[in-house]
């Protein structure tokens, strides 16, 4: 059964449910602002549930033994969701659902987080798990679940889920086994999917997600997470289609395609499509925007009926009236259309008309009402789509709608990376580069924001700090294969040229005159500026000045103790810790090769072969005459083929 179809026989059974249906209401509970809110949870109708919470009603009403946050996460309503604990609801407050179990009808009582969890709902689930949920009860509750139903497959899989939401991977892995030792199951195949390309262990990851889709071939997410561990792995053209089939699976007017509308956009920056990459950013910032056309909406069978129309709004001026059945939307027929494709046809620019025919009692042949859409608002998640659209139009030369979108991606979330980083470039490109270097303060940083702080710093002359910045930056990001970043290091590579070139005189000069401890310090100061090219050709050269004087790249002490803490590891499997320690020795004695070969079998021993790879090279450029030199170009081999098996 697909999504749309087990919403609607969700929808039914509740329907009928003494418990939650609505069928035995009376007309006077009908009215009340307790069923009104639950409704407008259940349906994700953001804009009654700010009306009526500005009424003064609780988002912790509680209505039928549930509460609206639980109908929001039941249905799967990530905005209505995020608002509702932006106003106070209760993550840990208990409530009644049913769902559906092997064909049966099964009352649980839980929190908001298991109304998302037993519904597959991962995406509210996550943001429910991070806004306070007790996970430790939460999960008892589903370890409970579990055993009372050893023999389903589903109960153990949607643990196992669970498990990769709370970042436990062992856990994960351990109940999807279980899972698919009763039967073999997509939403099994998915979690281990999951929890492997979590572990970077892509090559399982892959495998997994691909039997997911050989036993569901619109399995939810399968797609989407194959998507990221190519994409993760730099293989962006692999990844293109998964995104797409994610997307199409989805619904592409649903809000739950939007984390593959993103990754589409991602994607095509990275491959260098600028224009795709902004179209991408478009669809999912359409998806994420509310607008208050001011009237309710029920799905009827195949019918969208008005069940209000609020004073004063756009839809009360255009004549809209409760009641009214919708047959188009802007000339289309809306025969079939789900609920989140009903919801998502309102959306309209600013300042441009929505047209509806409408069938209403009392009147021959169809109305036709346009109503002026008014007050446009997004949700804080389309800054990244906001953010990703503005790099896109920087490249593509439009430079007035980058700012725009840039101001509006940071303006709706200042701490989402992306609109930082935006931010960051809109402030250096009109100059105010003290600004830049501001918002770039609040941002946690990674290798592209350590980029633009160095280029940030180097376009205000402060070479020190720039050369700080630049060094915390991974070898490997120099060398990846995305071509939107690779337009940033380049731009870094031009401005620094005229500081490299004078370390690289300065150290020529001071070898001349035979003062190599301090040549040194000067080549290694230019190393860190230095392209692929340009390290590989200093690091030759100093290969030949390491047979001349050996004892000025021997291991001091301080390294020497790193290295004896780092093999320790390695000999007991810690290889993470190792590599720290590694590092710890390269920073006193950055020429010295063996350290490089430890780093990269350490790395390989993780199958983070691309960066096994970059250090073994670099072993061989400082050491070309090893006596294990074959042995170690033999090793880059091996390991460029378990890269493309995704091993």
């Amino acid at each position: 059964m697909n999504s749309v179809g087990r919403r609607k026989l969700i929808a039914l059974i509740l329907s009928i449910s003494s418990l939650l249906g609505s069928a035995t209401l009376s007309q006077s509970e009908a009215k009340s602002e307790a069923y009104r809110m639950y409704k407008a949870a259940a349906s994700g109708d953001v804009d009654t549930i700010q009306e009526l919470i500005k009424q003064g009603v609780s988002p912790n009403v509680s209505y039928e033994s549930s509460t609206p946050l639980i109908e929001a996460a039941f249905y799967g309503h990530l905005g209505a969701v995020k608002l509702l604990v932006a106003k106070g609801a209760d993550v840990n407050m208990k409530g009644w659902m049913e769902i559906l179990s092997q064909g049966t009808r099964v009352r649980v009582l839980g929190f908001a987080f298991h109304a998302a969890v037993l519904n597959k709902h991962w995406d509210v689930a996550e943001f429910l798990a991070k806004a306070g949920t007790d996970l430790g009860r939460a999960l008892d509750t589903l370890h409970r679940w579990v055993n009372e139903q050893p023999n389903n497959p589903e109960a153990s899989a949607i643990l196992a889920n669970a498990y990769c939401i709370t970042g436990n991977l062992d856990e994960a892995i351990k109940y999807a086994e279980v899972s698919l030792k009763v039967q073999r199951n997509a939403l099994a195949y998915v979690a281990l999917g999951k929890a492997y390309r979590a572990r970077g262990d892509y090559g399982k990851a892959i495998q997994s997600l691909k039997r997911a889709l050989e036993i569901d071939p619109m399995a939810p997410e399968a797609n989407f997470e194959i998507g990221k561990a190519l994409a993760e792995q730099e293989r962006f053209e692999e990844a293109r289609p998964y995104f797409l089939k994610e997307v199409e699976v989805r619904g592409a007017s649903s809000r739950k395609a939007v984390p593959s509308l993103i990754c589409l956009s991602l994607v095509d920056l990275a491959i260098g499509d600028f224009s795709k990459a902004a179209v991408w950013a478009t669809e999912a910032i359409n998806l994420l925007r509310y607008s208050p056309i001011g009237f309710t909406f029920q799905l009827v069978g195949d019918s969208v009926i008005v069940t209000e129309v609020k004073s004063p709004s756009p839809a009360e001026k255009a004549g809209l009236k409760k009641g009214d059945k919708i047959l188009k939307v802007n000339g289309q027929p809306i025969e079939d259309w789900d609920q989140d494709r009903v919801f998502q046809s309102f959306h309209v620019e600013e300042g441009e008309p929505l047209h509806l025919t409408l069938e209403r009692k009392g009147t021959n042949g169809p109305l036709d009402v346009s109503i002026l859409m008014e007050g446009i608002n997004y949700d804080e998640e389309a800054a990244l789509p906001f953010a990703l659209r503005a790099f896109a139009n920087r490249e593509l030369g439009r430079l007035e709608q980058f700012f725009k979108d840039a101001q509006r991606a940071y303006s709706l979330n200042p701490r989402n990376r992306w609109a930082i980083r935006s931010m960051v470039v809109l402030n250096m490109d009109k100059g105010h580069l003290q600004e830049a270097l501001r918002v770039l303060s609040t941002a946690k940083k990674g290798d592209f924001d350590r980029l633009l702080e160095a280029i940030a710093y180097g376009k205000s002359g402060d070479m020190e700090k720039a050369s700080e910045a630049y060094a915390q930056i991974s070898e490997d990001f120099f060398t990846g294969k995305n071509a939107f970043l690779s337009k940033y290091i380049s731009f870094s590579q031009d401005l620094f040229r005229p500081y490299k070139a004078e370390k690289l005189r300065l150290a020529e000069e001071l070898e001349s005159k035979k003062l190599y401890r301090e040549a040194l310090k000067e080549y290694q100061e230019f190393l860190r500026f230095a392209d692929e090219r340009e390290g590989s050709q200093i690091r030759t050269h100093l290969a030949q000045l390491m047979l001349k004087q050996p004892h000025l790249f021997a291991l001091p002490e301080e390294g020497r103790r790193a290295v004896i803490r780092a093999e320790t590891y390695t000999a007991e499997g810690d290889f993470e810790r190792a590599i720290e320690e590694y590092k710890k020795a390269l920073r006193v004695q950055p020429f010295f090769p063996a350290l490089y070969k430890a780093l990269a079998l350490n790395y390989a021993q993780l199958k983070l072969y691309k960066k096994a790879i970059r250090y073994m090279e670099i072993y061989l450029e400082l050491y070309p005459d090893a006596p294990d030199s074959r042995a170690a170009r033999d090793e880059i081999y091996r390991w460029e083929l378990l890269m493309e098996k995704g091993e």
